[in-house]
């Protein structure tokens, strides 16, 4: 019986979650573990402050990818939605060149999964992570750049 009410529990959250999702601007995931993530419709150039605005306008934050599981849901989310090459998360170095933390939460983004040669830091312009389709991986890259963005709502 606790079970069932836990499940409609997380069933009846997941429905309110998703009620509050601008539809017009995201493509929305299945459930993954207690969390949906969103990617923006739209390519466009990069704001991380704008980018979490909208994030939080849906109830969540810029992804912060914790671990490899969730780093792989994402990257195939963002392979199946496509539509550009780039998709941005919340992970940069904008403070501090070479310490990536969360825009969100300002914790470390330690175990990303990037790319080889990665991060480089290239020009020395590049402080904000992206999901690179084409490398197949993660890169930092100079931050107004024209990406999607993507999206982690806890459900």
């Amino acid at each position: 019986m606790y079970e069932k009410l836990i499940a409609l529990e997380q069933n009846m959250n997941l429905q309110l979650r998703l009620v509050a999702v601008d539809k017009t601007r995201f493509d929305v995931s299945s459930a993954h573990q207690g969390r949906l993530y969103l990617v923006s419709k739209a390519a466009e150039p990069f704001n991380i402050a704008r980018a979490n605005h909208y994030c939080r306008l849906s109830g969540g934050y810029l992804v912060e990818l914790d671990d490899s599981q969730e780093y792989q849901f994402v990257f195939g989310l963002a392979s199946a939605i496509g539509g550009a090459n780039t998709f941005w998360t919340g992970a940069n170095d904008i403070d501090n060149e070479g310490t990536f933390v969360f825009y969100n939460n300002k914790k470390p983004a330690a175990e990303l999964a990037w790319s080889g040669g990665q991060p480089d830091n290239a020009g020395g312009f590049e402080d904000c992570v992206e999901i690179r389709l084409d490398f197949g991986g993660l890169n930092d890259w100079i931050c107004d750049q024209s990406g999607k963005f993507v999206c982690e709502v806890p459900i």
